[in-house]
């Protein structure tokens, strides 16, 4: 049940347009909500991202309404409190927002005020003949089944992913090397079940554009009105000699990579080479780095500097060598060769400026790309130079009837 929750410290909503503001609600401890106002209205809302739960009055406020996250660039409509775009779970909370003798006040329940954003659709039943099915088992995957739902679909979906559990907030691998799906599903496997969900666990193969009609490795076909193809990438490898035969060198793309990779680890104390300096090679360095010696490896002058500029990527790297993490920067790998003790894995990794590096173990960032190889003989897609499909901006595949593709 509603009720008025009075807001600490305001007497009035005189807020700039184009102004943010973090609110405490009197009676509440630790409750917080978001005043933002634009084009002449003040909205009100959930506080914190419902990723990780940074404060979004620290976010950017766009003039087309939308609000964005200020760690992982999660982004939310601040009319609806929609999510915009990934990797958030949940929608945020809106509140009524009005004032009275010279204060403040929201109305809302206590529980939507205190809780971490907008609960989820929690029930579903099946109506009509109408059969969605999704290639794919990340992000994107999952926004658009709780998309689905949330607007109201209600026919058959069905998803289907290599990957033997939910849609994982996969940003936790490379963070926190958590080998363990069930810590990091982004909804448990009951929740697609009680919203009438199917969970496949296999590959899809091939798909007949024509007889509407997705094969898998297995054998099975799955039928459908609308498909879309929520692939991902697939993490790229080195082709030079030995990184692409040798043991003990890892990509990181699912929880079982996280689980090689710990079990190369061991007992700690490795000699632990990154090959690439971007997110997923910084990270998992930064995790490896407080039990192991740790080499990152960047063709750039600066880790992340092509998508945050050299300065702020000099910052990374100094906090990172605070920890013991070492840098060659503007280097180029000739090749891997093999462990003395055990010629079946990585011994050392050569640059090719002569440096020699030690190696127990290796792990490869250095780009994905697109997860597309089972359309690549198909007569009906036009893949790009790169494996990506085109497509208009409402995501409709370009030449294909009622099939959607997202990264």
């Amino acid at each position: 049940m509603s009720s008025n929750y009075k807001l600490t410290g305001l007497t009035s909503l005189d807020l700039q347009d184009g102004e943010k503001r973090e609110v405490e609600v009197e009676g509440l401890d630790d409750t917080k909500v978001l005043l933002v106002k634009l084009d002449g209205q003040v909205h009100a809302m959930t506080a914190n991202c419902t990723h990780y739960g940074a404060p979004l009055v620290k976010g950017v406020l766009t003039p087309d309404g939308r609000i964005t996250c200020p760690w992982h660039g999660a982004c939310f409509n601040i009319t609806t409190g929609d999510i915009e775009d990934a990797p958030a779970p949940n929608a945020l909370n809106k509140f009524e927002v009005f004032e009275k003798d010279s204060a403040v006040y929201v109305k809302a329940d206590s529980e939507a005020l205190s809780r971490h954003g907008r609960q989820p659709i929690n029930q579903c039943s099946i109506v009509g003949d109408d059969k969605v099915v999704i290639v794919g088992g990340g992000s994107g995957t999952f926004g658009a089944v709780e998309a689905l739902r949330e607007q109201g679909f209600r026919g058959k979906i069905t998803i289907i992913s290599r990957e033997p559990n939910p849609p994982l907030d996969r940003t936790k691998l490379s963070k926190a090397l958590i080998p363990d799906a069930s810590k990091i599903v982004l909804r448990p496997a009951q929740w697609y079940k009680s919203v009438g969900i199917d969970l496949v666990s296999d590959n899809a193969t091939a798909v007949d554009f024509e007889k509407k009609s997705v094969s898998t490795e297995s054998g099975k076909s799955f039928p459908y009105t609308k498909l879309i193809l929520a692939t991902g990438g697939v993490p790229r490898r080195l082709p030079m000699p030995g990184i692409k035969d040798l043991g003990n060198i890892f990509t990181l793309r699912f929880v079982t990579d996280v689980q090689q990779i710990l079990n190369a680890v061991g007992d700690k104390n490795k000699n632990i080479v990154v090959i690439g300096s971007s997110f997923i090679g910084m990270e998992v360095g930064n995790c490896l780095s407080k039990e192991n010696k740790v080499t990152i490896i960047g063709m750039e002058s600066a880790p992340l500097e092509r998508v945050m500029g050299q300065k702020v990527g000099q910052i990374f790297q100094k906090l990172l060598e605070k920890q013991g993490v070492k840098f060659h920067m503007s280097a180029s790998v000739e090749k891997a060769t093999p462990s003395e003790k055990d010629p079946s894995k990585v011994g050392a990794v050569h640059l090719k400026d002569g440096t020699v590096l030690p190696a127990d173990l290796v792990i490869l960032g250095v780009g994905v790309a697109p997860a597309t190889e089972f359309l690549k003989n198909n007569p009906a897609v036009s893949l790009e130079q790169d494996g990506s499909l085109k497509t208009d901006e409402s995501f409709a595949v370009n030449g294909l009837k009622d099939v959607l593709a997202r990264w």
